[in-house]
């Protein structure tokens, strides 16, 4: 037997989340009044988990650079090994 799971907007007919799910007996379902509060953190993206006592908890792990980030750092440090090259020239000249 399949399984989906779906959380949708009534009011604005949309899905906002869904999941396929395994067939297993181990799924149990909750809804968790007041949960912790993921707060904004810059550099990092918060989300919910549990800890080892099955507790919920939030956790932040680092935004994902994107591939114009990585390559301006690239960039930069290419610039840099090329400023540094052209100094030893230059000492090597003199």
């Amino acid at each position: 037997m399949e399984r989906l799971l779906i959380c949708k907007d009534v009011e604005q007919n949309t899905i906002l989340i869904q999941q396929q799910l395994d067939e297993t007996e181990n799924i149990t379902y909750s809804i968790i009044d007041n949960p912790p509060v993921i707060e904004l953190v810059e550099g990092k993206i918060g989300k919910y988990s549990l800890d080892t006592e099955g507790n919920i908890i939030v956790v932040y792990e680092d935004v994902p650079k994107s591939e114009v980030e990585l390559l301006k750092e690239d960039n930069e440090a290419l610039k840099q090994a090329v400023t540094e090259l052209s100094m030893i020239v230059s000492t090597l000249m003199s």
